[in-house]
């Protein structure tokens, strides 16, 4: 078993900051623009009985006037670009998961899988370096059923020590996640409770999120990226018997390279 937040949580955080640093250059430059690159995760887990992890993690950026690929997340440009608001709609995959490879505690628990979601991004740029995001995802395979809403805004510092090829992007944000989706990845149910592992019902509850990442620009084709993240829970989903914390730290460092 895998950190499963704290993947989907970094490759957000660090596609985000993707997305507006190629934004930034394809100002300059005729679309498309395609980049591709990797990196790794150092993250802790929020989950019983898993150890911080090491994780591959690829990057791929696709930009058009009409479509984008962030991550795990691609989309259709239904408004683009007007005087800073931009509407989309989008599909993505959730990471999340739980099986008993790797402890004996989750014995017994039905599995709970990944899943594609769909949903809509706004986005509103102003004063050329802050954005706020929207975005609303839902099931559509039926695995949790539920939904996820979040709110984020974030700030572009270029030029970092009057190096021009250096770059910072701030970003704060919080998560609505319904009680489907959290009573599916952190609830317990009845025929899974035993021991030191009683039934759960997770209720509804927002998560927050701090994230810095750093950017380097090598030359006009490869660059380096860094990010740090953490998240705060919530009430519900921390007090979960699966759960051992409220918080979790994660740390991305990668490569790209535009096409």
């Amino acid at each position: 078993m895998i950190n499963k937040i704290l993947i989907a949580v970094m490759v957000c955080v660090c596609s985000s900051h993707g997305i507006a640093q190629d934004e930034a250059e394809s100002k300059n430059n005729d679309l498309p623009y395609f980049a591709i690159g990797a990196g790794a995760v150092f993250s802790d887990s929020v989950y019983k009985d898993e150890d911080t992890r090491v994780i591959p993690v690829p990057n791929v950026v696709y930009l058009s006037e009409d479509y984008y690929l962030k991550g795990l997340t691609a989309g259709k440009w239904l408004i683009g670009s007007r005087e800073g608001f931009k509407l989309a709609a989008q599909i993505g995959g959730r990471l999340e998961y739980i099986d008993d490879d790797e402890s004996d505690y989750y014995d017994g628990m039905d599995p709970r899988r990944p899943t594609l979601e769909a949903g809509i991004l706004a986005e509103y740029s102003f004063m050329g370096k802050y954005a706020v995001s929207f975005d609303a995802m839902t099931d559509v395979m039926s695995e949790h059923d539920g939904y996820e809403l979040s709110l984020s805004i974030s700030e572009r510092i270029p030029a970092i020590f009057n190096n021009e090829n250096l770059s910072l992007n701030l970003t704060a944000g919080a998560s609505w996640r319904s009680e489907n989706l959290n009573d599916y990845y952190f609830g317990v149910r009845n025929d899974e409770a035993r021991s030191g592992r009683p039934a759960y019902n997770a209720g509804g509850g927002f998560n927050y999120l701090l994230g810095a990442s750093l950017n380097y620009k090598i030359n006009d084709r490869w660059s380096w990226f860094n990010a740090v993240g953490i998240t705060f829970m919530a009430d519900e989903i921390s007090d979960s018997p699966l759960v051992d914390d409220d918080h979790s730290l994660s740390i991305f460092t990668g490569i790209s390279y535009k096409l």
